[in-house]
């Protein structure tokens, strides 16, 4: 009979989330909004571009505040012997978004992490060689905007500035100062209502007295 409580509160729980949520353009709070896509990037000092395969994600804890992760594949494009070869990144932080409600949601966003990288460099024989693969820190920053046009898909683009050093066993340091730049359609669904797990079980203690708490 007990585990028969515990099935029942579970389902409960579960089915809280999806009813009676608000759209998203109401309250974001408790929505999950993630994309995924193809980027393109710049270094500014290497002078060289690069692509990416990325994704990103959002999970709204309040209507103007979100916690992000992102993850960027990087692809290599450029002809040139030197510089950077691989720039893979994982980042994380917070999103402040601008507005409460609405279609539009632009936001600003501070995401530090780390990159995976590897650099061409000449020797002193003017011979070609490659660092190991190695993590560098990092940090960036994102400006962008949300457009939502219904309960599941949004529009979005993204402008993210990145800034880090890779050290490796290079002759001299690489920086990592570039900007990156994506733009496409991504997908909102809704996790979490507030107050719904506390009210479920209140009244599952009204119906059943307080033994599961």
């Amino acid at each position: 009979m007990e585990s028969k409580k515990i099935v029942i509160l579970v389902l409960g729980l579960g089915l809280a989330q999806f009813s009676g949520a608000q759209a998203i353009t109401e309250n974001r709070t408790g929505y999950f909004r993630a994309e995924g896509n193809i980027a393109a990037g710049y270094l500014f000092v290497e002078k060289q571009p690069g692509a990416y395969i990325q994704g990103d994600m959002d999970f709204f804890i309040k209507n103007q505040l979100s916690v992000t992760g992102a993850i960027w594949y990087y692809v290599p494009i450029s002809r040139t012997p030197l510089g950077v070869k691989a720039n893979h990144s994982l980042l994380w932080g917070f999103n402040y978004h601008f507005t409460k409600s609405g279609h539009a949601d632009p936001f600003i966003g501070l995401t530090p992490g780390f990159s995976i990288v590897q650099v061409a460099y000449a020797d002193a024989e003017n011979n070609v060689r490659t660092t190991p693969y190695a993590p560098a820190p990092v940090f960036s920053v994102a400006v962008g905007c949300n457009y939502y046009v219904g309960t599941i898909f949004n529009f979005y683009i993204k402008a993210q500035g990145m800034a880090g050093e890779f050290f490796g066993n290079a002759p001299q340091p690489s920086p990592l100062y570039e900007v990156r730049l994506t733009a496409g359609l991504g997908f909102n669904a809704h996790f979490w209502k507030p107050g719904a797990a506390k009210r479920l079980l209140q009244k599952h203690e009204t119906k059943y007295g307080p033994s599961l708490i």
